[in-house]
């Protein structure tokens, strides 16, 4: 079994006999060369594994942040959905719904929609600061309207939420 090509080899013998043709200054020049050069690529390969290292774990971190801020946001929904509210008429909620987010200044987006025959209203949020939006399904809460369910998404960085609310 030959573990060197002959072309291999011949590259070999050359560069030995170069080698064995240097004065011993330029051996030792040579040997500290390519220890500095061994060295530095050593180095080069640890921080670049250190800097690999710190950001998976800075995304490990920012995962275990949104984590908690999602389950945050799951205990606000539920203390949403155990206040009492007083029925409104579809109409009445609609004007609820545009009134109270002109009042706090915060851009939803309004659609009436029927699943199995049960009314309810659709509203949409996106960009701003959820905290934002979240006071908006407090007041209208206050208001007797109820919300029903909630869902967040957060994509490239944007948020965008979606509340189910009934009259």
């Amino acid at each position: 079994m030959q573990i060197l090509s002959p072309q291999t080899k011949k590259l070999l013998q050359r560069g030995l006999l170069w080698y064995k043709g240097l004065q011993t200054r330029e051996r030792w020049l040579l040997v500290g060369l390519v220890v500095v050069v061994l060295a530095v690529g050593v180095q080069r390969g640890y921080l670049l594994y250190q800097d690999h290292k710190q950001r998976l774990v800075d995304r490990m971190e920012s995962a275990q942040n949104e984590l908690l801020w999602l389950e945050d946001l799951r205990l606000q929904l539920e203390q949403l959905r155990h206040q009492g509210a007083v029925q409104l008429g579809e109409q009445q909620l609609l004007d609820t719904l545009h009134g109270v987010a002109a009042e706090l200044q915060i851009k939803v987006e309004v659609s009436a929609v029927e699943v199995d025959r049960l009314p309810f209203v659709r509203v949409s949020w996106e960009g701003q600061k959820l905290s934002n939006f979240m006071h908006y399904l407090s007041a209208l809460k206050q208001r007797g309207a109820s919300v029903k369910s909630l869902d967040v998404v957060r994509a490239n960085n944007q948020l965008s939420a979606n509340a189910r609310v009934e009259g």
